[in-house]
């Protein structure tokens, strides 16, 4: 029986793969603790089992979708089972963080730093991941306000950070 976030890889049998075996063993992405049952009939020597076993690995995907970027070990790729997994989530000058999703739920707790960013932890990865993260760019009202005696030339604007307004 394989240890906590590790499979059976390889059975051999007397110095040879028992392809029988490996036809039914459980995929590297089942649950821990699955096992192979093997059969010995009519013993009548001595016999050598040797097994190897290798760790589950997921699959982590990460996405930024605008302005803003997600950093971390592990961005892109594969992390192993039961790792510690920790992700940035940045936006860019003039931009804030409009949604998180982490494997398609929206996430709606969690606090920014004095940045705008913030940080997404796994305490122990079981199973793939896909995190979103979504950035909009800040706006700011220009009102007009005239007190009296004149006028100004400008209408009321919605503008975006970093913009000129002329």
């Amino acid at each position: 029986v394989p240890d906590a976030c590790y499979y059976v890889d390889t059975v051999w049998i007397d110095g040879v793969v028992s392809t029988d075996l490996m036809q039914h063993r459980p995929s590297a992405s089942a649950q821990t603790g699955d096992s192979l049952l093997y059969t010995f009939s009519n013993i009548t020597d001595d016999h050598i089992v040797d097994a190897h076993f290798a760790p589950i690995t997921y699959p982590i995907t990460t996405i930024a979708e605008g302005n803003g970027q997600i950093t971390g070990e592990v961005v892109s790729g594969v992390a192993q089972c039961g790792d510690a997994l920790s992700f940035t989530i940045t936006p860019d000058d003039c931009y804030v963080i409009s949604q998180i999703s982490y494997n398609g739920e929206a996430l709606a707790d969690y606090s920014l730093d004095e940045h705008g960013a913030t940080t997404i932890s796994v305490v122990s990865l079981d199973g793939p991941v896909e995190l979103i993260a979504k950035f909009e760019r800040i706006t700011f009202s220009v009102v007009e306000t005239v007190p009296q005696h004149g006028s100004l030339t400008y209408p009321a604007a919605e503008m975006g950070c970093g913009e000129n307004f002329d």
